[in-house]
């Protein structure tokens, strides 16, 4: 299998442009046979928790039809981040969009506290992808034991976790996730947004780890680009993205 890990500096707070883009980025990554496209954390919007409310999006939208389309053409799996509405607080949602298959949604399960004023949780875990079984966390949850046991319990196979991290939060996710490799057996990925968000500046980084916990990819803090990995030969590489004005 094919997964691309986008790493992009989202248009804070601007869907239509953020949207653009990620069409932008499937269609290069369908250059390089991609079977699946995972963004950042709430990419479709940036992160920015005050603005969710008023940006969230009902996961069933007409609006994310062109991602369906982009999927179907390209014969590819989308997993992108976006606030999702719901009758509370959204939820940090991560939409997967796959050929012949109705969109579906996860939602970041354990929220981190600051989190809280802004966003309801998700309730359940599901796979991004049946064979291999690749589990999701979002950002806050994958350096939780209890979401990763759920996920193990899905007979997990691949650990994908979509972030917005600064420089800070990198180093330590970076290291939970090589352990988790090595001690599961598992491949691990983390994709990770650049450029400034709510919180401060989003750290890039993102990086695929071998079942075993092997480091066998890295981008750079401050690149927009796809770090592509072949699963089943347990290599990447890498393709620099040019900054596009959409």
């Amino acid at each position: 299998m094919i997964i691309a890990l986008a790493q992009i500096a989202p248009f804070r707070g601007n869907f239509q442009s953020n949207l653009r883009q990620h069409l932008h980025v499937a269609r290069v990554a369908h250059r390089f046979d991609v079977d699946l496209l995972l963004f950042p954390e709430l990419s479709l919007t940036g992160y920015e928790p005050s603005l969710a409310k008023e940006l969230a999006l009902p996961s069933t939208h007409t609006r994310f039809s062109p991602l369906q389309e982009a999927a179907q053409r390209y014969r590819m799996t989308i997993a992108c981040g976006m606030p999702l509405s719901t009758k509370e607080l959204p939820q940090i949602g991560l939409l997967t969009f796959a050929p012949d298959t109705a969109p579906s949604a996860y939602a970041k399960n354990h929220l981190h506290p600051d989190e809280t004023p802004y966003f309801s949780p998700g309730k359940e875990v599901a796979l991004l992808h049946p064979s291999p079984a690749i589990a999701p966390a979002i950002c806050y949850e994958l350096g939780l034991e209890t979401h990763l046991s759920n996920c193990l319990q899905l007979h997990m196979e691949i650990y994908a976790t979509s972030v917005a991290k600064t420089a800070t939060g990198l180093a330590r996710a970076h290291e939970h996730l090589q352990l988790v490799a090595k001690k599961h057996s598992v491949m691990s990925l983390l994709v990770n947004a650049v450029g400034e968000c709510e919180e401060g500046i989003c750290a890039g980084g993102s990086a695929v780890w071998a079942a075993g916990g092997q480091p066998i990819g890295l981008l750079s803090r401050d690149e927009e680009g796809l770090l592509i990995v072949d699963t089943d030969m347990q290599r990447t590489k890498t393709h620099q993205l040019q900054q596009k004005t959409v």
